[in-house]
């Protein structure tokens, strides 16, 4: 199993941030992801003052594909991969909330935009191998090269992240791994197994992840008051204002989250929680109990098929650190 930790997205978050990276590094957490939300920090930039301060982290930089070209991605990113050493990786997302994408422009189709985020990944898999030409429905090159040139031993992976049909498509066919929010195990289970062999259809072994939030305790009713409470202290208009998001949103997996309104007690599976997606528009499932249980949890997505775990927690709460400690490394024994 590889592990991920999620960068805080707030456009105050600097010093957070390269503490969190700085911290995820002394844990053994194979990289960070530095979000590409409006509400944060330029993520290209937050990488490059991130790579400075740490040695060996990787960079999981997330690029929207409705904001700029695959040939200025791939010169930043192979630009932020020569001065840190080949440790940066691709986040490739495609945008789903309408009244932030028509903010820069007439927004796409829910299908159109994924047609475009295939052709903008299929270009940057293609400038890997040198200069390139290409003539699709969104994007034309002619004999385009990328300077510095990147590096045949390490030209980094370029994760496609979503829960559409669209998005498998795109990760199993020109993708590197394949990223999507939480689901109950066996859900993952069968996307999993979809996508693994779309990849193994045209000869390509495309690695799997999930978006996960964890809150681990020493005891598993310490790590049930903690999640309890972090919705007591939300209010009313928090929830109302998420609920209202999850409803416009054009995003299959964020839509997937109002399946979890309907449920009581929002336990969809052993040692899985869906009450955080009351008041967070990106976390679908929280990991909650013991250490042991979270490790348990961890295992049985394993078993799924799930190779790389994107994990997010309260920042506040010092959770980087207890599953840092607590965890991790135990969760590949």
């Amino acid at each position: 199993m590889e592990f991920c930790w999620t960068l805080p997205v707030d456009p105050n978050s600097f010093a957070a941030s390269i503490e969190q990276a700085c911290a995820a590094e002394s844990h053994r957490y194979g990289a960070v992801l530095v979000s590409s939300l409006p509400k944060g920090m330029d993520p290209w930039v937050l990488s490059t003052a991130i790579g400075q301060r740490t040695k060996e982290i990787r960079l999981l930089i997330a690029q929207n594909t409705n904001y700029t070209l695959p040939t200025v991605t791939a010169k930043a990113w192979n630009s932020l991969k020569t001065i840190t050493g080949c440790r940066a990786d691709l986040n490739i997302v495609t945008g789903s909330y309408l009244p932030e994408l028509a903010k820069h422009g007439k927004p796409l189709n829910h299908s159109d935009r994924y047609k475009k985020t295939y052709e903008f990944v299929e270009i940057l898999q293609l400038l890997k191998k040198g200069k390139t030409s290409f003539n699709g429905d969104f994007f034309q090159i002619n004999h385009a090269d990328v300077t510095p040139p990147f590096e045949a031993e390490d030209s980094g992976n370029i994760f496609v992240a979503g829960s559409s049909q669209d998005a498998e498509t795109v990760a199993a066919f020109v993708g590197d791994r394949y990223v999507v929010y939480a689901d109950d195990v066996n859900t993952i289970r069968n996307k999993f197994a979809k996508v693994k062999a779309m990849g193994d259809s045209c000869s390509r072994q495309v690695k799997c992840g999930i978006f996960i939030d964890i809150i681990a305790r020493r005891t598993a009713s310490e790590a049930w008051a903690c999640a309890e409470k972090m919705v007591a202290d939300s209010t009313y208009i928090q929830r109302r204002l998420n609920k209202a998001y999850v409803h416009q949103a054009d995003s299959i997996g964020v839509r997937n989250h109002g399946k979890y309104f309907i449920q009581d007690d929002y336990k969809v599976d052993q040692h899985l929680w869906a009450g955080l997606s009351q008041i967070s528009d990106s976390v679908s499932l929280s990991i909650v109990g013991s250490y042991l249980d979270v490790i348990t949890a961890l295992k049985r997505y394993e078993e799924a098929g799930t190779d790389y775990f994107i994990v997010s927690g309260s920042r506040n709460d010092r959770e980087i650190e207890r599953i840092g400690q607590y965890v991790l490394p135990y969760a590949n024994g």
